[in-house]
């Protein structure tokens, strides 16, 4: 069989379809070996603190009683003492006909408020829904979903009042009419279960929600580190069959346990901030009242007086806190992104298509980030005296191969 010649033409044209495809797969493959990740710099606040483990311990009355329970209070609500807080229903049905009441109570109350409008600016309404819409989805969001209640009398409150200035309704009159008409069957139908009355005057915090120990607060004064660590690892919770408690003050105590180091740390200051993360995330402001040592077991124990009262905080027993000891301000680098070069800290910077090495001094770091000293905050003369390159909105160099200064990044 005779062979076909391939002519001077088709062989130019597979050399140039051969050399483009050898040039591509070339770019391709140092694509994917010169990855380079970068990170804005932001100015930023770094918090310094540690976490630790103990117990809140609150000055409190427990509210004896068992039963089918319906509270008439909200928890963080300061009662007086022999206030009812709750009633005994010796029928389900009772408890249905509270929330119904309670419901219905809430809806008479709104359209009573509704009305009140003397002449309030339109726009002053219309910002009024949007700022209370915005609310109800941030609480949404986040889980807060007490908040989404009151997110949502607050909206239907201004979309009520909305409506009565500009004459879609004139009133709620018969609205309220039926409403009130309801109520009273319903009082009715609830009759009069037992109360439940604070034996104390203070804080409400109900049985569901409340958590108890299994010691008092002179034990946990008393106790020694070795003997607070060891009652925190076996649990100082119990369970209780209480319809509640009443914390008889708004001053109250978090015993802990800390290494050395971080009692170092501690002492200090006199004042730090605490959060309790997933419990109270809010920052609450602490005095620091005592550091007890132990040496030889490199740990200490902590006592701190807080004066803020919530339902969120009244809801904690044995639990993580986190102590922020100093915020530190600055411009924030990745910390994977540093290099040492010639005994200098320092990180590279993409300028244009190159890499720059640029000269960090630390103020603060953690595992994550650095901060370095913002040279535009800074008179001349403290910024002549701090040797850090970094500017703000640089890209740093977080990921790549081989980097040296004025190293070309692509061709």
């Amino acid at each position: 069989m005779k062979k076909r010649r391939i002519g001077p033409v088709r062989m130019a044209i597979r050399v140039v379809l051969t050399v483009v495809s050898l040039y591509v797969a070339l770019q391709v493959f140092r694509a994917y070996n010169n990855v380079y990740s970068t990170e804005v710099v932001i100015a930023a606040t770094m918090n310094e603190g540690f976490r630790a483990q103990g117990v809140a311990c609150f000055p409190s009355v427990n509210i004896e009683g068992s039963g089918n329970i319906g509270y008439l209070v909200q928890n963080g609500e300061r009662v007086s003492s022999g206030a009812q807080v709750g009633e005994i229903y010796a029928d389900p049905a009772q408890a249905y006909c509270r929330e119904e009441l309670n419901d219905l109570e809430n809806k008479i109350s709104l359209l009573e408020r509704s009305q009140n409008v003397n002449g309030t600016d339109l726009s002053v309404l219309t910002s009024q829904m949007q700022a209370a819409l915005y609310d109800l989805l941030d609480a949404m969001d986040t889980g807060r979903y007490q908040q989404m209640k009151e997110g949502e009398q607050s909206y239907l409150l201004a979309a009520n009042r909305m409506q009565v200035s500009t004459g879609q309704s004139v009133d709620f009159s018969a609205a309220m009419s039926a409403l009130q008409s309801r109520r009273e069957e319903v009082l009715a139908q609830l009759g009069s279960p037992d109360g439940v009355y604070a034996p104390a005057g203070g804080y409400f915090i109900s049985g569901e929600s409340a958590r108890y120990l299994n010691c008092d607060e002179d034990t946990l004064q008393q106790a020694s580190p070795g003997q607070l660590q060891q009652m925190l690892q076996d649990g100082v919770e119990t369970t209780g069959s209480y319809v509640g408690k009443i914390i008889t003050n708004y001053h109250w105590n978090y015993y802990g346990v800390c290494t050395l180091e971080q009692a170092d740390k501690l002492e200090q200051l006199s004042k730090v901030t605490i959060c309790f993360p997933g419990k109270a995330e809010d920052p609450l402001p602490a005095q620091l009242v005592s550091v007890d040592r132990n040496e030889e077991n490199d740990i200490a124990k902590f006592c701190l007086k807080c004066e803020y009262i919530g339902a969120d905080v009244l809801c904690l027993g044995q639990q993580e806190i986190e102590i922020e000891l100093n915020s530190h301000s600055g411009l924030r680098v990745p910390a994977a992104a540093m290099h040492i070069v010639d005994d200098a800290k320092g990180v590279y910077v993409k300028y244009g298509n190159l890499a720059k090495f640029r000269k960090i001094e630390p103020v603060y770091q953690n595992e994550e980030y650095i901060l370095v000293p913002d040279k535009s905050k800074m008179n001349a003369e403290q910024a002549a005296a701090t040797q850090s390159e970094v500017k703000l909105y640089d890209e740093v160099i977080v990921q790549g191969k081989g980097l040296f200064n004025n190293k070309l990044l692509s061709s």
